[in-house]
């Protein structure tokens, strides 16, 4: 644990001086004075972060923000002090029971109750009691954003490691390649693909483990165009690895397949995929589906049956019992008159039945099926999954805001988890489902942690209290001194500490960011969301109103605004959109009255 604790107090440094998360557009308890940015959606803070470090330039300073993580990174394992020079001891406060952004889920092929988990940015945590206690086997690596995990077929004490975060797509959630364990995930060496940066998926032959032959699908660098992407290869177990496929300098692979009868047939999703200063890309004339029969030596580009429009993410599943039947779930950008909410929705689902020669769409209409044409939220390229029941070909899962389930090929859709807009069992945005390979039982990563479902998703019950909720902002309260406050991704502004560890509440939705305590009055503080998105309350959170009347709506805000209250006037408020306004409590809280 005491490791843990280093790491941790790493993060907090890093949170403060360099970190943005995702953005989350999809709870109840937003103010409805908040101005979105037109690049919005789940983009909006790592694109922000990105433009205003690399404004007029593309390139974001890759070597010296990785310079300044091994810096801190030493400082932690090697001095006494803290990594921001103070000789205090760090002690973990919580919260456990709000999860963070999990990417992927490992099993154990032959024991369920080991589990790997990787987060978007938490590394990677170990259960060998089904979940009962976890601990972080990962920590020691620079970048733990982690994209996948997979265990070797043939010995499970080997395990590879993809880093890099695939549902992002800018900085800082990139990695430093593939790393590899020979002791069931305890301890880990680098294993190639550096340059790579975000490695979405990693593959290898079930049937021929032996032939030591590894695929991974690599997106590059998201924000600058360069060769080191694609579908790459190795044929020593992650020894070495060459280039199989290459489409472009802006062209990664997000997902790849391979026939479990015969190793030299392989499926790739090529997407194009470029967001800096100049360029916004999210389709593109290469995004598609192609195919290789000889191993990666040469492929050819499926076309018969498939969208001829520029695509933008594509999530891919093969059958466990007929490799020749594959469903593709295509994004693409749509405007009003196609869905009620413009932007990447799910274009289609496409299936083949001949190995890919011929595709044809199953249904997906929400008039005839019940399944809704924003299911993916209007930002698609966030989501991407598809997964088919190892046991069962009609039974097919679409992961988007929420998870979609068909049991008859599309005929019908219903939700497995549910709906975004109630507090359920399950937390919304859906990036992993995988199935046991010992019972079929489900594991599901979502946006707030893992879950698991022994009754095909008719219910889920939370296995994890791993502490990796994203924060953006952390505070204490001079009034209560025994209570911390955050406002973190997704999980809005939570509350709590160390004797309740695993049972922080949440006070307020929507991303949460800075907390502010009224100087003289313990009733009163202020919590905020998203672009700046005010509210106070006067009894302790347990009611808010907001607080924007005089800020003008054409305002530009940053995502995280400023705003505080005056060390002199303890009714006094001042806040920066590109102006500064000062705000006077009347009739605390009431109201606010802001003038520039």
């Amino acid at each position: 644990m005491s490791r843990f604790i280093t790491n941790t107090s790493l993060i907090l440094v890093l949170l403060a001086a360099v970190f943005y998360f995702h953005c989350a557009d999809n709870s109840s308890n937003k103010s409805s004075d908040q101005v979105y940015n037109p690049l919005g959606k789940k983009g909006t803070p790592n694109q922000s972060f990105l433009y205003q470090r690399t404004y007029p330039n593309n390139s974001f300073p890759l070597e010296v923000f990785e310079e300044k993580l091994a810096e801190i990174k030493y400082n932690s394992t090697n001095t006494k002090r803290g990594p921001i020079n103070f000789d205090a001891n760090w002690t973990l406060q919580g919260p456990g029971n709000l999860g963070g952004r999990v990417n992927t889920i490992a099993i154990h092929p032959t024991n369920e109750n080991t589990v790997l988990i990787g987060f978007s940015n938490g590394g990677i945590w170990k259960t060998v009691d089904a979940g009962l206690n976890w601990y972080p086997v990962f920590d020691d690596q620079l970048f733990l954003s982690i994209g996948d995990i997979l265990f070797d077929i043939s010995n499970p004490e080997i395990i590879y490691a993809a880093t890099g975060d695939p549902n992002m797509g800018s900085m800082p959630f990139v990695g430093d390649g593939v790393y590899k364990s020979e002791d069931g995930g305890e301890s880990w060496a680098y294993a190639g693909l550096k340059q790579g940066r975000i490695i979405s998926k990693l593959s290898q032959h079930v049937l021929d483990p032996a032939t030591k032959v590894i695929y991974a699908s690599v997106l590059g660098l998201p924000f600058e165009k360069d060769d080191h992407r694609g579908l790459y290869k190795s044929y020593d177990n992650g020894e070495s690895w060459s280039k199989s496929l290459f489409l472009s300098d802006s062209t990664g692979v997000i997902d790849h397949v391979v026939d479990h009868e015969n190793p030299n047939i392989v499926y790739a999703a090529a997407w194009d995929h470029i967001r800096n200063n100049k360029e916004s890309i999210l389709e593109g004339e290469n995004s598609g589906i192609y195919k290789t029969t000889d191993g990666g030596e040469s492929w050819e580009r499926l076309r018969s049956g498939l969208p001829s429009l520029e695509m933008s993410r594509i999530g891919l599943t093969m059958s466990s019992t007929d490799p020749n039947i594959i469903y593709a779930a295509i994004t693409a950008k749509v405007d009003e008159t196609v869905c009620i909410k413009e932007g990447y929705q799910l274009h289609s689902i496409v299936k083949t039945t001949n190995g890919g020669e011929d595709w044809f769409e199953i249904d997906t209409d929400e008039e005839s099926t019940g399944l809704p044409c924003n299911a993916m939220g209007s930002f698609g390229w966030y989501f991407g999954k598809i997964a088919l029941n190892p046991e069962n070909d009609n039974e097919l899962y679409l992961l988007g805001v929420d998870l979609w389930k068909t049991t008859n090929d599309g005929d019908s859709w219903e939700r497995a988890t549910t709906p975004w807009w109630q507090e359920g069992d399950v937390h919304v945005d859906m990036h992993e489902l995988v199935f046991s390979p010992i019972d079929n039982n489900l594991f599901l990563g979502t946006d707030g942690g893992a879950y698991k479902s022994e009754n095909n998703g008719v219910n889920w019950k939370d296995i994890e209290n791993i502490p990796t909720v994203q924060f953006y902002r952390v505070a204490h309260n001079p009034n209560k001194s025994h209570l911390y406050y955050g406002g973190t991704q997704d999980n809005g502004t939570v509350i709590g500490n160390q004797e309740v560890k695993n049972h922080w509440q949440k006070i307020f939705g929507g991303d949460g960011f800075k907390t502010a305590f009224h100087p003289e009055n313990a009733n009163i503080f202020i919590v905020e969301t998203q672009f700046g998105g005010l509210n106070i309350t006067a009894n302790l959170g347990a009611t808010f109103q907001t607080i924007l009347n005089g800020i003008e709506p054409t305002d530009k805000r940053n995502w995280d605004m400023p705003y505080i209250f005056s060390n002199g006037y303890s009714n006094t408020l001042y806040l920066g959109t590109d102006k500064i306004y000062k705000g006077e409590i009347i009739n605390p809280p009431l109201n606010v009255v802001w003038e520039p």
